[in-house]
């Protein structure tokens, strides 16, 4: 991946990186409602995303992602 910041990246290239996710979801498990669960970066690598050229203070050259995430629900449909 190519990356302006000369000063984290000296070759001009951020390493690449791999992340696993799952998505699942019942198609209308009922009438009005369905169920998902939704699983982010299961191997939960640290990885890190180019951040801004240039920048200093708060803003870093290399942002962390979020690392694993879980998300349960159910969706309602009011009108139909």
């Amino acid at each position: 991946m190519y990356n302006a910041n000369t000063a984290t990246y000296p070759d001009n290239i951020q390493p690449g990186y791999s992340t696993l996710d799952l998505n699942l979801s019942t198609n209308r498990l009922g009438k009005f409602f369905r169920i998902y669960a939704d699983f982010q970066n299961i191997l939960n690598k640290k990885n890190l995303h180019g951040g801004l050229y240039g920048q200093s203070g708060v803003y870093t050259a290399a942002i962390p992602q979020a690392g694993f995430n879980f998300n349960l629900g159910v969706e309602i449909e009011f009108n139909k």
